[in-house]
């Protein structure tokens, strides 16, 4: 249970990874209150649809709790998860970062 179960369950593709990274983001930007999973596409800019699929992913491995309110979810996170986020969103935050460095690289060599 925890991040790296919740991440092995949804497909290890970039924009998988580019939203569940904006839907971390934005779940710790609000520790501790109830959201719905429109609020959270809302507040990371992804779609509803793929917003859910990540919060239901969480969920079920426990990075997220159910809330009361039928489709809300709450993130509070312990020391050991909030350190498993921020690790995630460094690694996808680097991953990115060399991509654009190899896509500037290559545009410079060769031209656009």
């Amino acid at each position: 249970m925890g991040l790296a179960a919740a991440l092995d369950s949804l497909p290890n593709d970039r924009a998988t990874q580019h939203a569940v990274r904006e839907v971390l983001l934005a779940l710790s930007r609000h520790p501790d209150q109830a959201v719905t999973a429109r609020r959270v596409a809302d507040l990371s800019g992804e779609s509803e649809g793929l917003s859910r699929r990540v919060l239901d992913a969480f969920a079920r491995c426990r990075v997220v709790t159910r809330d009361e309110e039928p489709d809300t979810f709450r993130y509070s996170p312990d020391r050991l998860t909030a350190l498993d986020v921020d690790r995630f969103v460094r690694r996808v935050d680097a991953r990115t970062g060399m991509l654009q460095d190899n896509v500037e690289r290559f545009r410079e060599r060769f031209g656009r």
